[in-house]
């Protein structure tokens, strides 16, 4: 998809991604974009092979709630290879596992624009320029 979410858009509403597998590539999320919303990618979910040309390449969550929890996620894009949170907040927990993240710019695993990011027994990883 050339547009934001290559899986799934979601501009209002809450979205639960649970014990499910979810790949795309996207221009700002790169299997998903939330807007404003709350999303939760609970109990077993993979997002892999997620691919942003701009940023969050799996997620990116503008100004909303993002809970990862006891889940797999992997991405590339040139801000937040995994996530990118543009305000809001951001929570990894419960063995969480976000790894085989790249940025070509910034946060290789992780960028938060701004709001709160919370890593909890949980395992980040990835590359940037600077972090």
């Amino acid at each position: 998809a050339s547009a934001d979410g290559g899986a799934v858009y979601m501009a209002s509403g809450p979205l639960t991604v649970d014990a499910s597998a979810v790949s795309g590539s996207g221009q700002n999320g790169g299997c998903v974009y939330g807007g404003g919303t709350s999303v939760s990618i609970a109990a077993g979910s993979t997002l892999d092979t997620c691919t942003a040309s701009a940023d969050g390449g799996a997620v990116y969550m503008a100004n909303g709630t993002l809970v990862v929890d006891g889940s797999t996620v992997s991405g590339s894009a040139v801000y937040g290879g995994c996530v990118y949170g543009d305000a809001g907040s951001v929570t990894i927990s419960g063995g969480s596992e976000l790894s085989a993240c790249a940025a070509t710019a910034d946060g290789g695993a992780v960028y938060m624009a701004s709001g709160d990011l919370t890593v909890d027994a949980s395992t980040v990883s990835g590359s940037g320029q600077n972090g």
